[in-house]
C-alpha cells in the first residue's frame, strides 16, 4: 500500500504540473503569448477545482460542460481514441513499480 501512496500522492503533484505544462503549450500553439497561456491555464485549473467544491464527481462536471457535437466533445473523443486515461493509469502503475524497486533496494 505504501508503494501505491508514493506513486499516487507523492508523485501526484508532478502529474498535475505536467498536465498544466501541456495546457500551456497547447495555448501557445493556438497563438497565445506565453504569459497569457500561463494565466489561462492556471485559471482553468483553479476554476475547475472550484467547481469540484460544489459537486465532487468530476464525471458529472465533464458531462455537464460537454455539448453533444461540440468542441469539447471532439477533444474528449480524441483523448479517448488515443487512450489518454489508460496512459495516465499505466504511468502511475509504473511509478508504483519503481517505488517497489526502490523499497527492495533499501531492504537489501
Amino acid at each position: 500500500l505504501m508503494d501505491g501512496i508514493t506513486a499516487f500522492s507523492g508523485s501526484g503533484p508532478a502529474y498535475v504540473f505536467y498536465f498544466l505544462e501541456a495546457l500551456e503549450e497547447s495555448a501557445r500553439s493556438l497563438g497565445f503569448p506565453s504569459d497569457v497561456a500561463r494565466a489561462l491555464s492556471r485559471q482553468l485549473l483553479e476554476g475547475s477545482f472550484e467547481l469540484l467544491k460544489e459537486e465532487e464527481d468530476p464525471i458529472k462536471w465533464r458531462l455537464r460542460v460537454t455539448s453533444p457535437g461540440g468542441t469539447t466533445e471532439r477533444a474528449i473523443s480524441y483523448f479517448e481514441k488515443k487512450n489518454l486515461k489508460k496512459i495516465i493509469i499505466e504511468g502511475i502503475k509504473e511509478a508504483m513499480i519503481r517505488a517497489r524497486e526502490l523499497s527492495q533496494l533499501l531492504e537489501s
